[in-house]
């Protein structure tokens, strides 16, 4: 279990975090059976064919797969709830203050793209592969932010001093605090009190040595309207998710190896995040009982 501390970041709304609850790329915001790498390939075959239809062809996929890129990470991490209809520019904008993507190079493609739509100039060859190389770019960057991010998190609170369950909902755009106590788990590291042990078991059930609260001490909208609360909690939990971000690793306490892979997950309309785990953590310990040998396949943690 991994504690991190903001003893010398003063911006940070938290004084400690220790994630709980980690997952994988989760489903995009709409119907679709495409992925970024799709459209890549057949702007890749659009090239092979070249003249000016491969090459606009090529443009438009290379476009494609770089806005439904930005889609996936604005989802991921709870902002396309309320900030889906922003235009495109808004939308790197966005991104751009929380450090999510190289945009400089995503503006570039997306000038591309405006000359051959709006200003209806043709692509050269070098422009249109140009343009699918910044798309392939963007989503290798992305990959790792999409890799698995902590969805649920222990904090201490540094304004009022209290500990809290922090959950980052991306299916209804919030992020929802719940007071918690933990009776003998308090710890006093760094200078700071700390929750310290397991909040949740193998089962993904919270421990009867925690007390969650029932109705939230705060629930964050992700709107803009907000922005001054949500864009310290969202800055953190992507330093977090960027430092601890690895497929493979290692438990620090029992030093058991662990790999995540990603599974699809079903979401129900109007379903909210926490119940979509808690779903996905009870067929996985319904399927353990049944079958004690078969291996664990979680994707999400």
């Amino acid at each position: 279990m991994s504690v991190f501390y903001f003893l010398d970041s003063p911006s940070a709304p938290f004084q400690y975090l220790t994630p709980t609850r980690w997952a994988g790329q989760i489903p995009p915001p709409y119907e679709t059976t495409m992925l970024p790498p799709m459209y890549l390939e057949y702007a890749k075959a659009d090239l092979a064919e070249g003249g000016t239809r491969g090459n606009l062809n090529a443009l438009g996929n290379a476009k494609r797969a770089l806005h439904l890129t930005i889609d996936l990470l604005l989802h991921q991490y709870g902002l396309f709830k309320h900030h889906s209809r922003l235009n495109f520019p808004k939308k790197l904008d966005l991104g751009d203050r929380l450090q999510i993507l190289p945009v400089n190079l995503i503006r570039h493609l997306n000038i591309e793209r405006n000359a051959a739509e709006h200003e209806y100039e043709l692509p050269t060859s070098t422009r249109a592969k140009e343009a699918v190389d910044a798309g392939r770019l963007v989503w290798l960057a992305s990959e790792k932010l999409l890799e698995r991010m902590p969805y649920e998190c222990v904090v201490g609170w540094r304004h009022p001093r209290m500990h809290l369950l922090l959950q980052l909902d991306p299916l209804q755009g919030q992020i929802v605090l719940r007071g918690i106590r933990g009776k003998g788990r308090y710890r006093r590291r760094n200078g700071i009190s700390c929750l310290t042990g397991n909040v949740r078991n193998a089962d993904g059930v919270v421990s009867t040595s925690y007390v969650v609260a029932r109705t939230p001490w705060r629930v964050i909208s992700m709107a803009k309207a907000e922005a001054a609360d949500w864009e310290p909690i969202l800055h953190e939990l992507l330093n977090v998710q960027r430092k601890d971000s690895m497929r493979t690793y290692i438990h620090r306490e029992n030093m058991e190896i662990g790999t995540y892979i990603a599974i699809p997950l079903s979401v129900g309309p109007g379903e909210k995040w926490t119940d979509v785990m808690d779903r996905f953590f009870g067929q996985k310990a319904a399927s353990a009982d049944a079958d004690p040998t078969e291996p664990d396949a979680g994707g999400a943690g």
